[in-house]
């Protein structure tokens, strides 16, 4: 990429609007996740104190699950907020793309240089895909990791999810999602239950002639 001296200004304004955005992203991710936890940690506790099932808890244990119902709603209430920044940072990202090079955007990451080959080494890799779909935002504390775990590829999954769950357009997609021959047809399902824990639903068996 040949920078030029009139992309200059812009290359550096995009960049620290990229940055004050992500701080602010990562700040509410983490406290929507620390919010959850919480509210799990109290559902948990009541669960523990129903299957005693001594008659003088029955105060506790509702005072326990409106605890954590109330944290439970707090945390959802972080979402619309996790969505907007996570929309802006969409938007901006294709601004980023033509004016940076790609290892600069690993540098935006965090990506550590060993992993760095994991993606496609293009110069149109965005932002939003190194995060979303590589994962690798501060790469090196997760390596290793099964799941995505960089704030921003939370953010990401919220907008997927509401496009998902909210749209008209998302929901014909979401239907075929999990279907046979569908992108996550081998991907395992899981369930909310009322005490804030995650039932594993497993994918549908087909024989495979």
């Amino acid at each position: 990429m040949i920078e030029s001296a009139q992309d200059k200004p812009l290359k550096i304004k995009t960049m620290s609007l990229f940055f004050r955005l992500r701080r602010h992203v990562r700040r509410l991710v983490d406290e929507q996740i620390h919010l959850r936890q919480e509210g799990r940690t109290l559902h948990r506790k009541a669960r523990k104190l129903k299957d005693q099932a001594h008659p003088f808890d029955h105060a506790r244990i509702a005072s326990l699950d409106a605890k954590a119902e109330m944290l439970q709603q707090e945390a959802h209430e972080y979402s619309t907020e996790i969505k907007e920044a996570a929309n802006l940072l969409i938007q901006l990202s294709k601004l980023i793309t033509p004016l940076t090079t790609l290892e600069e955007r690993f540098d935006m990451l965090n990506v550590n240089i060993a992993d760095r080959d994991v993606c496609d080494r293009t110069d149109d890799t965005s932002i939003v895909a190194l995060a979303a779909v590589y994962g690798l935002e501060d790469s090196a504390m997760h390596r290793g990791s099964d799941w995505k775990k960089g704030q921003l590829a939370h953010a990401f999954n919220e907008v997927f999810i509401d496009f998902l769950c909210n749209t008209q357009e998302g929901k014909v997609v979401g239907k075929t999602l999990f279907e046979p021959g569908g992108l996550l047809e081998s991907v395992p399902m899981h369930q909310t239950q009322p005490d804030g824990t995650l039932k594993r639903m497993p994918p549908r068996l087909r024989v495979v002639q």
